[in-house]
């Protein structure tokens, strides 16, 4: 029997010709889209590119920007490599830096508690800040007994209301302050208090008792209050003995 022969392939492309022909055709669409990035001119147009990308292929992370062409010496946002340069936004939660610990990491809010009037109003003159006779009565026989016998903060209001307080040139708060002050010294100086229970604060004319007092209701007004708080002298000042002693 004779051999059969074999049948003649029929011409046609190699399949290898069709795997170059679609590498190849990547490959010329990745370096049209470089070619397209190193002209950048729209930044925010090929930020949302990124962001679509990001999101396609499920990239995690934190946030990136592109650099704004003010901040590039030059117009193309590239370096000599021909790199892209992004700019990462650093978030809180990326950062490793710590915070600066201080000497003393704890504080205390004297206006964080409840206050409690001690003694009654002492009212002023208009423009003057002196005692007088009246207001050290109710110094020694109704507020100091009370702070020498406590642990508590107290706290010296010193206000000032109307143009009659302007006679002398000073502003309220300097009034106010100057009044709070002269009950603070005479507290010390004269009842024998401790000036670590004593802080001194100053309203100017920010809290009236009555805001349409002209007359003899205004001098309600130009007052120093005096209130016991219910923090604690250790709590602010924890040698307040000073013996030298820390917390």
């Amino acid at each position: 029997m004779a051999a059969k022969k074999r049948k003649a392939e029929e011409p046609g492309i190699p399949e290898w010709v069709l795997t170059y022909g679609d590498l190849m055709s990547l490959l010329l669409c990745f370096f049209i889209l470089l070619a397209a990035f190193s002209e950048l001119k729209k930044p925010r147009e090929f930020q949302k590119v990124l962001d679509a990308i990001k999101e396609a292929f499920g990239a995690e992370g934190g946030d990136s920007m592109i650099i704004s062409l003010e901040s590039m010496p030059s117009s193309p946002l590239s370096d000599t490599a021909g790199m892209l340069k992004i700019e990462k936004k650093v978030s809180k939660s990326d950062t490793n830096d710590t915070s600066t610990v201080g000497t003393d990491q704890t504080t205390s809010t004297l206006f964080n508690g409840r206050k409690w009037t001690i003694g009654k109003p002492m009212p002023f003159a208009p423009s003057e800040y002196e005692l007088d006779e009246g207001n050290k009565e109710v110094i020694r026989e109704l507020i100091a007994p009370r702070i020498r016998g406590s642990d508590k903060m107290f706290l010296i209001l010193g206000h000032a209301w109307g143009p009659d307080d302007r006679l002398e040139g000073m502003e309220f708060m300097e009034l106010s302050y100057n009044r709070a002050m002269e009950v603070r010294r005479f507290l010390i100086e004269e009842c024998e208090v401790e000036k670590n229970k004593l802080s001194l604060w100053i309203a100017g004319d920010t809290q009236p008792l009555d805001t349409g007092a002209q007359t003899v209701g205004g001098m309600t007004n130009r007052r120093v209050e005096v209130f016991m708080t219910d923090v604690a002298v250790s709590e602010l000042r924890p040698d307040a003995a000073g013996t030298g002693r820390s917390r």
